[in-house]
């Protein structure tokens, strides 16, 4: 457990009760399968658990837990104990079970009985490749429905990685039924909201799920009253945009229902795949950028960061230290960092220097004052943890805000930002991506920049297209084939007479706008922006975030 959840008191919805519901469950399965327990996690289950158990091994400890491991080829547990896995419903997860189970009872007379929990949800094709192995009769098959995590006061993440490829590349759904059992969860808890827009065919896919559950729901209600087969053919109070049966419950009958969120926006992926593949300019991002990526609200930092941050969050990192680097939390638990996380990186160094001042003026105003009364100094001894919190939370960040800005002070990153905004601009600059390619840059940072300019440009003229893939090949290798084969799929690398430059709207797809029309009607690139003083939302990125125009429009119209 790597580090403290943020507090969610000033949430606008209480998401503590869906972190309790999820924790909760998560305490009846361990119970249910009781004695002494090894717990055996896929990759990233546990960074999400631990925004679920705040206790972190101890409180798993008061549930029979002695162990805690990583799934791998061979598993590390004694003979007393009795095993469970939290994995995701993968192939590659339950052949490495069925490798475990066989291993185990291979030798023994009386057979071992493992406990095999999916998050969140089991798939018939995962029960079959246990059941090929011949591993079914000792496993016990579950779910648990760890499927949407607080990440901070406003922010609840389903943390599914691939979904992208998987809907987009694969043509597998299973992320959108995710979604949806989600969001059906959450109306239970808060409500459901009157109304739900959409952006983009997942998106639609995810609202006509909904509709279906709603109907099915509606149904069940019709025969329980008719106590036979029941229609339900009541208009819903939902309004799906008009391009969905209205099927939900009767008005009358969604006014007794508590409802903390009257509208719904879904947004695909598709409908914005400009935005992810331009750097970023707030704080928060360029950390997530250049600090090998933020996880489960957690960024591995250097132990030089935050050597003299003692607090409980660092040492509760310390814990989780891998070679040179800790989990550092990065969340408005900290109040410093949910102060500037949002800031353009131009205006931190000065914000950050403000507040070094007011924590040296706190000090200096009590030390100044020769006749303070005992209640003064009463006072002001409450106030010093903290400060004294404040002032390490403070030195952490200023180290970290000098990493970052260490790398983009860089010739490298400069000339790749200004390529970038070129691009977004409709001009090309395809030598960037030429030295890139010269200089074996990494692939990732060749190919998001390449991607950047088929979108924006209305895909990559065949003879550029052609050059690109065949030295992308030459440098790096035929293992990234697939990577451009993928690439081409989804519309983020297509040719000029394929390219679908704006996807649903932006990205891919089949839509037929190009950037360039998008461009100027949503105003998309802001020529003058001031960091310091901003008024539009271009100060994050080189542009205004097409998603943010979505949400307005969803709920200006």
């Amino acid at each position: 457990m790597s580090a403290p959840a943020p507090s969610r008191r000033s949430a606008a919805l209480a998401l503590e009760q869906l972190t309790a519901e999820i924790r909760s469950e998560l305490y009846l399965l361990l119970d249910d399968v009781g004695g002494q327990i090894c717990l055996v996690l896929d990759r990233g289950i546990g960074g999400q658990l631990d925004h679920v158990v705040p206790g972190g091994a101890e409180a798993l400890r008061s549930h029979g837990v002695r162990f805690v491991r990583s799934l791998r080829p061979e598993l590390d547990a004694v003979r007393e104990h009795r095993v469970v896995y939290l994995v995701r419903p993968t192939v590659a997860a339950m052949m490495l079970i069925a490798g475990h189970v066989m291993n185990e009872n291979m030798a023994e007379v009386t057979p071992r009985r493992f406990h095999v929990f999916m998050v969140p949800r089991t798939t018939v094709l995962c029960t079959h490749v246990l059941e090929e192995a011949g591993v079914l009769p000792h496993v016990r098959v579950g779910a648990y429905r760890l499927d949407a995590i607080a990440l901070d006061t406003d922010v609840l993440s389903l943390e599914l990685p691939d979904s992208l490829r998987e809907v987009a590349v694969d043509g597998d759904p299973t992320a959108l039924e995710c979604v949806t059992q989600f969001l059906l969860r959450f109306e239970q808890l808060y409500g459901t909201p009157r109304e739900v827009r959409t952006f983009g065919t997942a998106a639609r896919g995810v609202a006509e799920r909904l509709a279906r559950a709603d109907l099915r729901a509606e149904r069940a209600r019709c025969r329980a009253r008719s106590g036979g087969d029941g229609v339900a053919t009541a208009a819903g109070p939902r309004d799906f945009g008009g391009v969905l049966p209205q099927c939900n419950l009767s008005d009358a009958a969604d006014a007794r229902a508590r409802r903390d969120v009257d509208t719904l926006v879904i947004i695909d992926r598709l409908a914005d795949l400009v935005t992810p593949m331009v750097t970023p300019l707030t704080y928060e991002g360029l950390v997530d950028e250049v600090m090998g990526g933020i996880h489960h609200g957690c960024a591995r930092l250097p132990r030089a960061v935050v050597a003299d941050d003692a607090d409980e969050t660092a040492s509760a990192a310390a814990a989780d230290a891998d070679g040179d680097r800790v989990a550092y939390a990065l969340n408005s638990r900290d109040a410093l960092y949910a102060e500037v996380r949002d800031l353009n990186i131009e205006e931190l160094g000065a914000r950050l220097g403000d507040r070094a001042k007011a924590i040296r003026a706190a000090y200096d105003a009590f030390r100044a004052r020769r006749d303070a009364s005992i209640t003064e100094i009463h006072d002001f001894v409450k106030r010093i943890p903290g400060l004294a919190a404040a002032y390490r939370s403070l030195q952490t960040h200023i180290r970290l805000a000098e990493c970052v800005a260490r790398a983009t002070d860089a010739r490298a990153f400069r000339a790749r930002w200004h390529a970038e905004r070129t691009f977004l601009e409709g001009e090309p600059a395809f030598d960037v991506i030429d030295d890139l390619l010269a200089t074996r840059e990494p692939p990732f940072s060749l190919l998001r920049l390449a991607c950047l300019a088929s979108l924006t440009t209305g895909g990559l003229r065949a003879a550029r297209h052609d050059a690109l893939r065949r030295g992308v090949l030459q440098t790096y290798g035929f293992e990234l084939l697939g990577t451009l084969h993928h690439l081409e799929r989804v519309g983020l690398l297509a040719r000029a007479r394929d390219a679908t430059a704006a996807g649903l709207v932006l990205g891919g797809g089949g839509a037929r706008t190009p950037f360039a029309a998008l461009r100027r009607a949503l105003r998309l690139v802001v020529a003058d922006v001031n960091p310091r003083q901003p008024s539009d939302a271009a100060y994050a990125t080189p542009r205004r975030e097409a998603l943010a125009v979505f949400t307005q429009v969803a709920f200006n119209s």
